[in-house]
């Protein structure tokens, strides 16, 4: 875990919240999430900072990738539960098809929008957004406050579920 003038933020590496070692996204835990411009499933451009004023998780992911798929359970349930709340789900997909893409979105119901980032060939994990974030791994997953700071990253399934609760109910104080 991390202490910092704002609270205590964590950084949990393979589904724990204890980070006992130099978590390589120590870096960004409390700073602002740097801007996203890009096109969705649907060539509409949109931006990250669209979502200030909501507590936002932002997954770098890809059908191709296990353990991106084993947080699909979580991203549904997280969107029924904050379904009435300031929270939303953006993700980067690195697919290198985007019809892949688009059938993962549906066949999985992950109803939440979505950039896609898999232009490069060959290498779609190389494009100009996860170049742009230093994202070396799949998935990288941050947890944004609702004034758009990194407050967590690396968190997985339940620990996610928890951050989340916890800036909510911090948007509340």
């Amino acid at each position: 875990h991390f202490e910092s003038g704002g609270g205590r933020f964590w950084c949990g590496a393979a589904g724990s919240a204890d980070c006992d070692w130099d978590c390589p996204f120590s870096k960004d835990i409390g700073k602002t999430a740097q801007e996203i411009v890009g096109k969705d499933y649907d060539g509409v451009e949109f931006k990250l900072s669209d979502y200030r004023g909501k507590v936002t998780v932002l997954y770098f992911t890809g059908q191709w990738c296990g353990p991106c798929r084993g947080e699909y359970p979580y991203e549904r349930l997280m969107l029924e539960v904050h379904k009435n709340d300031p929270f939303a789900i953006v993700s980067v997909n690195s697919d290198d098809k985007l019809e892949t893409a688009k059938k993962a979105k549906a066949d999985e119901h992950l109803d939440f929008r979505s950039f896609w980032d898999g232009y490069v060939e060959r290498k779609s994990t190389q494009g100009p957004i996860a170049t742009a974030w230093n994202v070396t791994g799949w998935p990288a997953i941050y947890v944004l406050d609702a004034k758009g700071t990194i407050r967590f990253a690396q968190l997985r399934q339940e620990d996610i579920l928890k951050a989340v609760n916890q800036l909510l109910a911090e948007t509340r104080k």
